[in-house]
């Protein structure tokens, strides 16, 4: 096989798995979620998120952890929360390998948890942090 047909079979490949399984708007199953079903709050959340000093460690849902990916510590929920400075939710429906009300459950867990205070809550964005910590939050 020359690496011509090898490299346009790998193309062709791409592009067939690309149009049956993937999230791009010319897909079988398009998701444009990202474009039509924004954050109301997503600028408290960036503006919360940008607070966090880059040396804490976090612990957060998957849908927040490429805002907090470059970090030297970053967990995605619920791996990391017995060790991370902050812990940070963005309940969201379906988007989260843990269902919604097993997260809910698990912030109630954290509100009376003596090892962290409830920092910032906003609709469905949660931070909390470790009770020796504190942020200079400005929204």
């Amino acid at each position: 096989l020359s690496p011509q047909k090898l490299a346009i079979y790998i193309l062709i490949t791409t592009l067939v798995f690309l149009y049956q399984t993937g999230p791009l708007p010319f897909s079988k199953r398009p998701n444009i979620d990202m474009f039509t079903k924004q954050l109301e709050n997503k600028f408290v959340v960036k503006t919360i998120i940008d607070s966090i000093p880059k040396n804490l460690s976090v612990s957060s849902t998957n849908n927040l952890g490429s805002h907090l990916s470059q970090r030297e510590n970053i967990y995605t929920i619920p791996y990391g929360m017995d060790r991370a400075d902050a812990i940070v939710f963005l309940l969201e429906r379906g988007y989260s390998e843990i269902d919604y009300q097993t997260q809910l459950k698990m912030i109630e867990k954290l509100k009376s948890d003596p090892m962290f205070t409830l920092e910032f809550e906003d609709t469905n964005f949660y931070l909390f942090l470790r009770r020796n910590l504190a942020l200079d939050i400005k929204n």
